[in-house]
């Protein structure tokens, strides 16, 4: 990876969190990666008994629903 034109780095991994600019910034560099990006809405509230939130095993759950999904039936 070079940074700069006066920097260049060498790792075994890279991790990129560039988000939906991933797929084209990773172009820019020889990498067309078969990316794809989805909305994603979070929400944090206050636990009723916060030492089952801890780091280590707080647990995170996604749920997909299609779009004509009804969150009343």
């Amino acid at each position: 990876m070079r940074a700069s034109i006066k920097a260049a780095y060498a790792a075994d991994r890279l991790v990129v969190t560039a988000g939906s600019w991933a797929r084209p910034l990773l172009c820019q560099v020889g990498m067309d990666l078969p990316l794809t990006m989805t909305n994603e809405q979070f929400a944090f509230f206050k636990p009723h008994d916060p030492a089952l939130f801890t780091p280590g095993r707080c647990p995170i759950f996604v749920h997909h629903m299609d779009m004509d999904s009804n969150l009343a039936s």
